[in-house]
């Protein structure tokens, strides 16, 4: 009988046990998924380029999310120097210019394909020449419908 009796105390302080190190695992493993997800810069977004031919100005039109149709993506950092950087990765038509431009605003300049139809520039300009919600265009000259690619909505 008293063997009996051992035998269920020491199986409830197993069963304890075993709750208490799985309430600690769970908790360390919230605990890491925390401290190694690294606050966003309030001053940076990234965006991507999507394959559509036409967009409202501010981009809010163009979804910001991962699909067939997404041809790169733009990376928008406000400096301290007054100045935002665009640094744009892109895959796109092989040996092929495209403009790029700051949707609506003005041109920023021209993206040049390699041979694999990669291409990875960076622009910069004026914080002050557009607001806090805008969006780019990249097209090469005289586009047929089909080779636009609009960004979705950049907003801070």
């Amino acid at each position: 009988m008293q063997r009996v009796m051992r035998t269920r105390g020491l199986m409830v302080r197993g069963i304890i046990w075993i709750g208490v190190t799985a309430l600690v695992a769970i908790n360390a493993a919230t605990l890491a998924q925390t401290v190694t997800q690294s606050p966003q810069d309030p001053n940076q977004k990234q965006v991507f380029l999507i394959r559509k031919d036409t967009a409202e100005c501010s981009g809010s039109d163009v979804p910001n999310v991962d699909s067939p149709l997404v041809g790169g993506n733009v990376v928008v950092t406000r400096l301290r120097d007054g100045t935002t950087s665009a640094e744009v990765a892109m895959t796109a038509k092989p040996n092929t210019t495209y403009q790029f431009s700051l949707k609506c605003v003005r041109r920023l300049g021209d993206i040049t394909t390699d041979d694999e139809g990669v291409a990875i520039v960076s622009f910069a300009y004026p914080t002050n020449s557009v607001g806090n919600t805008y969006a780019f265009e990249m097209h090469p000259d005289g586009a047929p419908p089909g080779n636009r690619y609009q960004s979705a909505q950049v907003a801070f």
